[in-house]
């Protein structure tokens, strides 16, 4: 069934009082309402970022069911998607490059009155052209420079070492192992938990230059 461009923005926040972007308060969100909307998209080398729409979820589903991403993946229905789309405090993202999309990312709790960022997912369709460490950078520049949050954090799998490398390499440290945190198959399987400060975030910015 054909759908409007028109549909559904991908972002949905809980409605809070509004504040400066450069005053945070504690218990109100860092992302306000229609900030996104005047920041999107981002683009970084020809990679751009920008919202989900419904008619991009089966391309999103196609990419999880790849045999090099499934293994990490958690893998959705195309309805389960269309649902996240309209999820408070979600973000879903459609990574493209001029002749198409080559992946996406999901994010959660972009409205934590903590400031704090969870990179749920980002999953990249051909590997080794660099487009998985552009579109990291393109997501936490969403999140440290339109959603002004403090921190941003992930789950990797113990035997995921190149995406661990790729988020080591861009300024990301180790918190911990989350034992058995996630069930896979007939048993439970355990996550390395790292994650980024805001400030270690511009330090590594002011390094690339």
């Amino acid at each position: 069934m054909p759908v409007s461009p028109c549909e559904p923005v991908c972002i949905v926040v809980r409605a809070r009082p509004l504040v400066k972007p450069d005053h945070y308060q504690p218990g109100y969100p860092r992302i306000m309402p229609g900030l996104e909307r005047d920041q999107l998209p981002l683009t970084i080398g020809g990679l751009t970022l920008r919202p989900t729409r419904p008619d991009d979820c089966a391309f999103v589903v196609g990419l999880e069911r790849q045999p090099d991403n499934a293994r990490h993946v958690e893998q959705w229905s195309e309805a389960e998607h269309r649902a996240s789309l309209q999820r408070p405090g979600t973000a879903h993202w459609i990574l493209e490059r001029p002749d198409g999309p080559v992946g996406y990312a999901l994010l959660e709790d972009v409205d934590d009155p903590n400031g704090s960022i969870l990179l749920r997912r980002i999953v990249i369709a051909g590997k080794g052209r660099g487009d998985g460490r552009t579109g990291v950078r393109l997501v936490l520049r969403y999140c440290f420079e339109v959603a002004r949050c403090h921190r941003v954090w992930l789950n990797v799998a113990l035997d995921n070492r190149r995406a661990e490398g790729l988020y080591r390499r861009l300024g990301f440290v180790e918190e911990g192992i989350a034992r058995e945190s996630v069930r896979k198959g007939e048993g439970f399987a355990s996550m390395r938990v790292l994650s980024l400060l805001e400030q270690e975030y511009r330090n590594a910015r002011k390094g690339r230059g």
